[in-house]
């Protein structure tokens, strides 16, 4: 694309060679800690204390019903643990105290009534004034009852703690003597009745002695209790709760569960969630339950039931190794706690350990991002743990991987664009190389197919290059021999010799998944020298019916840049032009080209054809697509009518080719504006888009909502141009999106492209 000194390019090569590459070695280990979670074997002391604050209509289980529900041996937490864990681990039973009676009215722990800060009896003393602002705006005003809270929860907790202390010596559960009760020595839960199931774990400052006049540490028999969990333990009594609110306090578990629609939430398939089946299989790895397998060549694997055998696969990428991975595990009913599952089949889930990662996910499809960016629900167990289901939805879909219904067992792979589908990507949004077909109907036992791992399968169409140096390249679409089968135009310019060449070839009766049935030999025009990007666009510029070609290179001049493109006229059956016009010279849009395209279009619906040209220009302080529009081209491609140039922010700092298309997407008459770039970070390129919606009559439009741009999987890591095209290549209404870049391996040069869905990029 730019032309460079042997300096120059001597350091692009060292920094092309400092893209990171494919680790070998040994394989991650999958099962260290992470999170908080940590291996967990034996049993855990669970202690629970009945406390009833009396509110009226709550109902109050008698105290051998929580017991059973917590420690029996079938339908109970103990035996849901042990399930989960294989036998490895179960709770045991300190105690079950109460039910202790609330020393005060509910409405003193809950701040109603008399209780309100806004709403005390005249003359009532207990006004406290926070004038430090320590626990909210300063001024603002809290009831201050006789024990120092000013949070009547909190005054809970330590009420709740200290009943039970009149009966149980907490001091002899302190294993190590350090002073602290941790939950691993001890777990207490609170349980409060209440008609609806909810809990929450607290910890210290929450977890108090007393809040004013300073914090203290909640101490009883001369130890420390700095955490514990309550249940409201619902109407029928709710094993699911208790076992969600012990599994934060013994394990660390995280939260799973959204008040939104989230496509990747897993709903029924954690205990983290909404669940009472078992608890998803990232939780399970790191607690020390799962026999991890992983996947390390192609092959047929059996899925066996998780609950019965332990096991799951985990696909991964050794140069991501366990930043982020993918395990594939077998829910199926039997007799566990799964049998409660709405559907059975493979599960697939997608796992983000690295927090770098997560943190930045963008907001999913269909999600409202506005509740995306809720600081509720940025937690890692929220965003790391991410289920991947056979129907996206929205509405939610919780239907697993099951071969009895072609919408839920078809194959899965990154060469498949059908709408409503879904492959496995990664979280920048390229596509994971692994296949999985052969999908059975849910059983205990699933064999299925897996393939990408021996030999990574390329979500892309590729074909021979045209030479050994490209200075930018374009693809487009045309009908060259009059059947209904479109033919397929990409072509580089070649800067190997001096003054350069657009080299061209046709793919010609492109199927509908982008492959043409035979190609025809390269076609090399002149070109203008050297040159920082280049395309083409196909277009009937006379209007007679015969399609004619225009080859564009962006010219690298000293001090500034020019379009320099040429009109070939009437293109044959096998996209030969019968004359070439001649060089046509554009003023530039700046000094420094990382990319260029060209588009024809009739924007004022005049029935002559509006060129437009754009660069991808490296401005200091990110790039920018710079485009300018000339009105009404003669049959040489001329115009006297430019528009005064527009700069559009660009999608990166560093690309390595651009294009742009037009297409009215929602059909109401005004054509989109869709600008690419081939942008190059560590690692493997991707495309990167943006879309300018209702283009008026000269090319322009102010209407680039959020995001700022979509990501879509590229196709290499070196691109020496690239481009992209719309066409409805599979003849069904529809147009898709085209991405193509030309790559730059080891050894030759390659086209590649591959076809995207409109509905499953552009319309997000």
């Amino acid at each position: 694309m730019k032309t460079f000194s042997l300096f120059t390019l001597l350091i692009l090569l060292l920094l092309w060679s400092s893209k990171p590459m494919a680790q070998s070695g040994l394989v991650p280990d999958f099962t260290k800690p992470a999170f908080g979670l940590t291996k967990t074997v034996g049993s855990n002391n669970v202690l629970a204390i009945l406390w009833n604050p009396e509110r009226p209509g709550e109902f109050v289980p008698d105290k051998n019903s929580i017991e059973k529900l917590l420690f029996g041996p079938s339908s109970s937490v103990s035996s849901y643990y042990s399930e989960n864990s294989g036998n490895k681990f179960t709770i045991r039973k300190a105690a079950v105290l109460g039910w202790y009676q609330a020393k005060q009215p509910w409405q003193y722990y809950w701040r109603q009534g008399n209780y309100d800060p806004n709403n005390l009896a005249a003359g009532d003393q207990h006004l406290w004034v926070d004038v430090n602002g320590k626990y909210g705006q300063k001024y603002a005003k809290y009831y201050l009852d006789a024990e120092g809270f000013i949070h009547g929860h909190r005054n809970k907790y330590m009420e709740a703690v200290r009943m039970a202390d009149n009966e149980f010596n907490f001091k002899a559960y302190d294993l190590n003597k350090d002073g602290v009760l941790s939950p691993n020595e001890l777990a207490i839960i609170i349980i409060i009745p209440q008609n609806g199931p909810f809990g929450t774990k607290r910890s210290f400052p929450v977890v108090v002695g007393r809040q004013i006049p300073d914090e203290a540490y909640l101490t009883v028999d001369g130890v420390q209790i700095h955490a514990l969990s309550e249940a409201y333990i619902g109407n029928p009594i709710s094993l699911g709760t208790a076992a969600h609110e012990l599994a934060h306090l013994i394990f660390n578990a995280d939260d799973m569960y959204f008040n939104f629609v989230q496509p990747y939430a897993a709903g029924p398939y954690s205990l983290m969630d909404q669940a009472t089946s078992h608890l998803d299989p990232f939780h399970k790895l790191k607690l020390g339950w799962l026999n991890p397998k992983v996947v390390k060549s192609d092959g047929w694997y059996e899925v066996k039931d998780i609950a019965t055998s332990f096991e799951a696969l985990i696909l991964y990428d050794p140069k991501r190794g366990s930043d982020e991975y993918f395990i594939i595990e077998n829910r199926w009913k039997g007799t566990s706690y799964n049998k409660l599952q709405p559907f059975f089949g493979i599960a697939i889930w997608h796992i983000i350990e690295n927090p770098a990662i997560f943190n930045n996910l963008p907001c999913p499809l269909g999600v409202n991002p506005n509740d995306w960016v809720k600081m509720e629900y940025n937690n890692w167990g929220r965003r790391s743990i991410r289920m991947i289901r056979p129907i996206y939805g929205p509405p939610i879909h919780w239907e697993l991987w099951d071969g009895t219904n072609k919408t839920t067992g078809y194959d899965i792979s990154p060469l498949n664009n059908t709408p409503g589908q879904v492959n496995l990507q990664w979280a920048d949004g390229t596509n994971a190389p692994f296949e999985i077909s052969s999908i059975p109907p849910s059983s205990p036992n699933m064999k299925i197919k897996i393939s990408g791992v021996s030999a990574p399968i390329k979500s892309y169409i590729s074909t021979p290059g045209v030479g050994d140096l490209g200075q930018g390249a374009g693809v487009a679409f045309a009908n060259l021999n009059g059947n209904i089968y479109p033919d397929l135009i990409v072509m580089a310019y070649e800067a190997s010799q001096v003054p350069g060449q657009f080299k061209y070839k046709v793919g010609f009766d492109v199927d509908a998944k982008g492959q043409p049935k035979s190609w025809s030999p390269v076609y090399a025009i002149d070109g203008v020298g050297m040159a920082e990007g280049a395309g083409l666009a196909i277009g009937d510029i006379d209007n007679n019916n015969q399609p004619d070609l225009i080859l564009m290179a962006y010219a690298d001049k000293a001090g500034r840049n020019e379009f320099c493109y040429r009109v070939g006229k009437n293109l044959n059956y096998a996209g030969i032009a019968t004359q070439w016009g001649e060089i046509v010279h554009v003023e530039g849009l700046g000094a420094v080209g990382d990319g260029a395209g060209i588009a024809l279009y009739d924007l004022d619906k005049n029935k002559k054809l509006d060129i437009v040209l754009m660069a991808y220009d490296g401005a200091v302080g990110g790039n920018q697509f710079r485009y300018k529009v000339g009105k009404n081209i003669d049959t040489q491609g001329k115009t006297s009518i430019w528009s005064n140039p527009v700069f559009i922010p660009g999608v990166g700092d560093l690309g390595e080719g651009a294009g742009l298309a037009f297409e009215d997407l929602d059909k109401n008459g005004l054509p989109e504006l869709i600008f690419m770039a081939y942008d190059s970070p560590n690692g493997d390129n991707n495309f990167r888009y943006k879309i300018g919606w209702d283009v008026d009559q000269n090319g322009v439009t102010t209407k680039w909502p959020l995001p700022a741009y979509y990501t879509t999987t590229g196709v290499g890591d070196v691109g020496e141009g690239a481009d992209l095209a719309i066409y409805d290549i599979d003849l069904d209404g529809k147009p898709e999106a085209i991405f193509m870049a030309y790559d730059a391996p080891k050894g030759k040069r390659e086209f590649r492209y591959k076809v995207v869905q409109l509905e499953s990029v552009f319309l997000q």
